[in-house]
């Protein structure tokens, strides 16, 4: 690792319920948190969002299990059906559905997370067909429809050349410690309209704070692959970009950064990159002290 020596692939493992690569082979020490673990680590602002966007989805299930049937049974004077609705309220049912209104949103962000996968396998599939000129024949499920036509239409309204799709990059952060550096995988770096750029897609309602710290971490990445010839590729971009498709108008939102600004938020970053990497440190003399602690407990005569 020191003296620019990069591995040639890497894998994925698990610990403490993050995303973190690792070198192969696998006994070698160093730790790459992926991109996503460090801007998750950013709020930006996203909570109180998230907050009432939680608390929302908790009012949207009260509404199609409780009020919305009851409004039509009403409107129908369908008394029987009133009494089917209200009736289990009573009798003791309200506990239940209070408990699944407050969990309503985790099951509402799981559908969002697969939606996003599917948008991601579509997309791979359709930059791989434009990139090796081959036919393209993929089933447009009706939830993923709208970010996809959104795709098709970017790239219909754009000159888009596929150069890489999906691939998995990392850096080393060699002027802040040689053992330190950070891995994900880039969705697509293309020419748009004769720029050489590196472009994160995301199927979701707004472009959000950390995202351009994300695309910005890739676009490094990429580039130091490049000047290092681990990737055979035209060169170093001009700059970044993320491609938001809407899920629900089918419109696509396209926002570019400049490579001088693209670099500023690698700076961001990067500097958050090293926050990760000094908490792991901490943990981890925590663990030997008390590892160590505890041994010395063991070995202690009793008398």
């Amino acid at each position: 690792m020191i003296g620019g020596t990069m591995p040639e692939e890497i894998k994925v493992i698990e610990e403490e319920g993050q995303r973190i690569y690792t070198e192969i082979p696998p006994d070698l020490k160093h730790l790459f948190p992926s991109s996503t673990t460090i801007t998750g680590r950013i709020d930006k602002g996203k909570s109180n969002g998230l907050m009432y966007w939680a608390a929302g989805i908790g009012f949207d299930y009260m509404g199609e299990n409780f009020f919305d049937p009851l409004k039509v049974a009403v409107e129908q004077k369908d008394l029987d059906r009133i009494l089917s609705i209200l009736n289990p309220y009573y009798d003791g049912d309200k506990e239940y559905h209070y408990k699944k209104a407050k969990s309503y949103h985790t099951k509402k962000s799981k559908e969002a997370r697969d939606i996003g996968t599917y948008v991601h396998e579509a997309a791979e599939a359709i930059f791989r067909a434009m990139l090796e000129n081959s036919p393209l024949e993929i089933p447009i499920d009706e939830d993923i429809e709208k970010p996809v036509k959104a795709l098709l239409a970017w790239i219909k309204d754009n000159d888009v050349n596929p150069v890489l799709v999906e691939r998995q990059v990392w850096a080393m952060l060699p002027e802040i410690n040689f053992d330190w550096g950070y891995a994900g995988r880039l969705d697509l770096v293309a020419y748009v309209n004769g720029k050489l750029t590196t472009i994160d897609h995301k199927a979701a309602k707004g472009i959000y704070e950390d995202g351009p710290l994300q695309v910005a971490s890739y676009d490094y990445a990429y580039d130091d692959m490049v000047e290092k010839g681990i990737l055979e590729t035209p060169g170093p971009t001009e700059g970044s970009a993320i491609l938001r498709l809407d899920k629900e108008t089918g419109l696509p939102e396209y926002r570019e950064y400049s490579k001088e600004l693209t670099m500023e938020y690698f700076r961001e970053f990067k500097w958050d990159c090293c926050a990760w990497h000094e908490e792991r440190i901490r943990k981890e003399n925590q663990k030997a002290r008390k590892k160590e602690s505890k041994g010395i407990k063991k070995t202690e005569d009793p008398y």
